[in-house]
């Protein structure tokens, strides 16, 4: 089985810490970097390709800017936030959303279609 990867991007020491020392113990874990500077984290991305960035969540459930643009680049990437004041987390995911419309078959349905009409 292919471990999981894993990049942790936390700014507080003993909290980066802390994560690491748990994840560290499975096996199935890769731990693939550490990231201390939030304006590091999509080289680390770039380079380590995790399959899960572990991030520190500020005040607000809302996903970071940054990781936004992350997950522009590497939809497969999960990446999950930790608050420092509170005990939930959020994993944020990119998905891709299928849609279908239907139009008349012919030159002009067609034409209509690609116009947006």
């Amino acid at each position: 089985m292919k471990p999981i990867r894993v990049l942790v991007a936390n700014y507080q020491r003993l909290k980066r810490e802390l994560i690491l020392s748990t994840i560290s113990e499975y096996p199935e874990i890769e731990i693939v970097g550490e990231i201390r500077e939030e304006s590091d984290i999509e080289r680390g991305v770039e380079q380590t390709r995790p399959d899960f960035l572990i991030v520190d969540l500020k005040d607000d459930d809302k996903i970071p800017t940054n990781c936004r643009q992350i997950l522009g680049k590497y939809p497969n990437l999960k990446i999950v936030g930790i608050p420092s004041e509170r005990s939930t987390t959020v994993c944020y995911w990119a998905a891709l959303e299928v849609r279908a419309k239907k139009f008349e078959a012919s030159e002009n349905g067609l034409l209509r279609l690609l116009r947006g009409e």
